[in-house]
């Protein structure tokens, strides 16, 4: 946003510098990336008389020029059709520094020239290059013509974030200027004596889609007459980056810079039917917009249309069809309030954006829709002898409520880190014309104005509450939550050792984005995500609720390029509705994604050529437990496999709490993928894991008496949860069972249907004696005895 310290003081008195303005609004929010005088790109140029014009004695659209800047006298040739003796000009003497160069003396065809009479372009003031600049007969000669106008201004260039589309006008930073000086905004007077008929006899609007637009207002103006501009209109919209075009075209435009609201300015007599109707477009309709373009539309798109046909494309530009010309006479002024996301969408698919849609698509005030429209009126009719009919249209079908958010005293205290009272947080926020409708010395209560869309939340007026207080004034301090310091192992320094350990390995971090299409969710069984209102594509329109897919995606790029060994990670966020209103914010825990996938180890003469299995997944994951220093971690069987393997796959758990799970994905899951080889993933919840980490470890002392090894290999069902009968055997006697193996799983030849058979290690050990084969045999009775028991297993002959 381009705004000059002179228009912003139209609206409010302040004594700060250009630079001290700068500062302070940068420490408000508004970052000031350019500051620099306006004009300012030539020197040797003065306000100068112009005595006496010739008519050059060899050149027909030459004049010879007797110029007077208060102090000399000089001849200077020129080409403008609009020289006129006793106008003052503005003079570039011999020696001038101008934005294409240096001047220098010259003869034009055989007369001499001592300087330039020049126009606004050739001092690099704005585009304009009609004829010569020409000021009012009082104005001061050999002054610096922009000091002389009483235009004399610096410019600042201001960076609004996407969350404060009220300050994409000058009120709007006006407002913040007044409330960071303690100043008083003034706004524009829009008081006027309508002089003409009714106007809802001249004019009626419709609104078919009053959830794309819900208020649309306008106003008649009779009579204007077309023509250029006053140069202090001229100089505030191109000193904001507009090209000035005719006074009616200009308003509209000074109009939206003003007061952040889009206006657009209709031919009277090219409306059929004397009606608006706002209305979505048909599917394949078509309108040609003041760019001369064709734009095909679909029904997503709103339209502005007369009684017959389109009259411009809603939010974003008008049509050639009805366009204000130098032959207009009577002007209908829209000014209204249209849904953010919908002109939004239509920009973006057209690549059609202007400076109405550029607000729009972020939220305008529906309360200036009225506002703008009175003062584009009464500006017409001064600057343009425009008669305003009586009354104004304002079609509002719904009238919104001003919004209320409640805020403790207490809790924004706490979050901005400084003590302040209701009273002097109240006095802030009514600086800036929110109105406190509650206040106690505990809670507030705020009413917000419809120029505030980004205000919803508590945290909100605590962040309005800081920068208006002043961010600088705020002492720095450690913030450490109790939670933080009774557990140091957190997420973050979780998340790097984890990083460091698996790129340590040998894996590749990735960093998708967290976008996913619907199709991809399904293939792996996951629940479907929250849908983009507003998605860069139908293929990136789901917010994902898990990595699987985005781990897919990778692996089968890469098979698609014949890079077959992949082994790779991802420690992301995913994103889990809990409930189906729109407006309660997901859970966005943290997971880590893996995928291995092709040979175990690189082609080497040194290493064999087996391919990755789930132990290799399995193994990688009790690593990264046994770095974390997780205790309690065991494995199960997944009630529902979804895209794995059952019998390839496993949940884990830490304590009593799922914490992930992992396997060799289905075929069909790789088919939808378009992936040919064997591959296995899985996800790590690391909320869970952070929970559990750095817990304390029980550490046993190591015996000084040697061990004593059996095997046992029992007969089980096919179901027999392995990991549990390993767990099992270990607690029958902590104290002497120090480590417990399956060195075998064997279906097949000799074993009954529905049967397995599984070998156990175990290793006895006590550390206060040796132990003898009694006691090491009385201990493999006793997990017999316990396996069949619970498992129905039988020694295996």
């Amino acid at each position: 946003m381009r705004v000059t310290y002179r228009w912003l003081q139209d609206y409010v008195a302040f004594d700060l510098t250009p630079p001290e303005l700068a500062h302070r609004l940068t420490m408000a929010g508004f970052e000031v990336e350019d500051l620099r005088p306006v004009g300012g790109g030539y020197t040797g140029v003065v306000t100068a008389l112009i005595e006496k014009v010739d008519r050059h004695p060899e050149a027909d659209k030459l004049t010879v020029c007797a110029v007077f800047d208060g102090v000399e006298r000089f001849q200077v040739i020129c080409g403008a059709p609009n020289v006129v003796a006793g106008k003052v000009g503005v003079l570039a003497r011999i020696g001038a520094q101008l934005p294409e160069g240096k001047l220098k003396k010259s003869k034009i065809r055989g007369v001499e020239s001592f300087g330039m009479l020049c126009s606004r372009r050739e001092l690099g003031l704005s585009e304009d290059h009609s004829g010569i600049w020409l000021l009012p007969p009082e104005t001061p000669l050999g002054r610096e013509p922009l000091e002389a106008a009483g235009l004399d201004d610096w410019s600042f260039e201001i960076a609004v974030t996407p969350n404060r589309p009220d300050a994409l006008s000058v009120i709007g930073l006006a407002r913040e200027v007044a409330a960071l000086t303690g100043g008083r905004l003034k706004m524009p007077a829009l008081a006027l004596e309508p002089v003409g008929g009714e106007i809802d006899r001249a004019m009626t609007v419709e609104i078919v889609d009053p959830d794309k637009c819900p208020r649309y207002c306008g106003m008649l103006v009779k009579g204007v007459r077309i023509a250029p501009s006053p140069l202090w209109m001229v100089h505030r919209l191109e000193a904001a980056g507009v090209r000035a075009i005719n006074n009616i075209v200009d308003i509209t435009n000074f109009v939206l810079l003003e007061y952040g609201q889009p206006l657009h300015a209709f031919d009277y007599d090219f409306l059929a039917g004397r009606k608006i109707v706002v209305r979505r477009a048909r599917d394949g309709e078509t309108i040609v917009t003041l760019d001369d373009q064709p734009r095909r539309l679909t029904a997503d798109d709103l339209l502005i249309c007369d009684g017959e046909k389109p009259v411009a494309l809603a939010g974003i530009m008008g049509g050639q069809n009805s366009l204000v010309t130098d032959r207009t006479v009577d002007v209908f002024i829209e000014a209204a309030y249209f849904q953010p996301s919908g002109i939004r969408r239509t920009s973006k698919r057209l690549g059609l954006m202007s400076e109405s849609s550029h607000r729009f698509e972020r939220g305008t005030a529906i309360d200036y829709a009225v506002l703008g429209a009175h003062r584009a009126a009464r500006l017409m009719a001064e600057l343009a002898s425009g008669t305003v009919e009586s009354g104004y249209i304002d079609n509002y079908p719904a009238l919104r409520a001003p919004q209320k958010v409640a805020m403790r005293v207490g809790r924004v205290n706490d979050l901005i880190g400084v003590r302040l009272s209701a009273d002097r947080m109240s006095d802030l926020l009514s600086s800036i014309e929110l109105k406190v409708v509650v206040k106690t010395d505990e809670r507030l209560e705020v009413e917000v104005p419809s120029f505030r869309v980004d205000l919803e939340r508590e945290v909100d007026l605590a962040e309005e509450i800081a920068r208006l207080y002043g961010i600088d004034n705020i002492p720095p301090t450690i913030h450490l939550g109790a939670d933080f310091e009774n557990k140091p192992w957190r997420l973050r320094p979780v998340l790097r050792v984890l990083r460091q350990e698996l790129v340590g390995m040998g894996l590749t971090e990735l960093n998708t984005l967290p976008f996913l299409d619907p199709a991809s969710l399904a293939a792996v069984g996951a629940p479907e995500g929250i849908r983009l209102l507003n998605p860069l594509s139908e293929e990136l329109a789901i917010m994902r609720t898990t990595l699987l897919p985005s781990l897919l995606k990778v692996l089968a790029y890469n098979q698609a390029r014949n890079v077959l060994d992949v082994q790779v990670f991802e420690a992301r966020r995913v994103y889990l509705p809990k409930s189906t209103d729109k407006n309660e914010l997901p859970d966005e825990p943290y997971r880590l994604g893996l995928l291995l996938s092709g040979r175990r180890d690189e082609l080497s003469w040194a290493y064999g050529k087996e391919n990755v299995d789930f132990f290799d997944l399995k193994g990688l994951v009790e690593r990264l437990l046994i770095l974390l220093r997780i205790p309690g971690s065991t494995w199960r069987r997944p009630s529902a496999s979804g895209p794995y393997l059952p019998g390839v796959s496993a949940e884990l758990l830490i304590g009593e709490k799922p914490a992930g799970i992992f396997g060799k994905l289905r075929s069909e899951v790789l088919e939808k993928f378009e992936i040919r080889d064997e591959a296995f993933a899985g996800e790590l919840y690391l909320d869970v894991l952070s929970e559990s980490t750095g817990e304390s470890l029980v550490l046993r002392p190591v015996s000084k008496y040697p061990p004593m090894l059996r095997d046992l290999a029992v007969l089980a069902d096919a179901e027999a949860p392995v990991d549990e009968m390993v767990r099992a055997i270990a607690e029958i006697n902590p104290a002497r069972i120090s480590e417990v193996k399956v060195f075998d799983v064997y279906t097949g030849k000799g074993i009954p249907e529905g049967k397995k058979s599984v070998a156990f290690s175990m290793r006895y050990q006590d550390v206060s004696k040796s132990l003898s084969d009694k006691d090491a045999d009385g201990l493999t009775r006793r997990i017999l005895m316990m396996l069949q028991e619970r498992w129905g297993a039988t020694l295996r002959e």
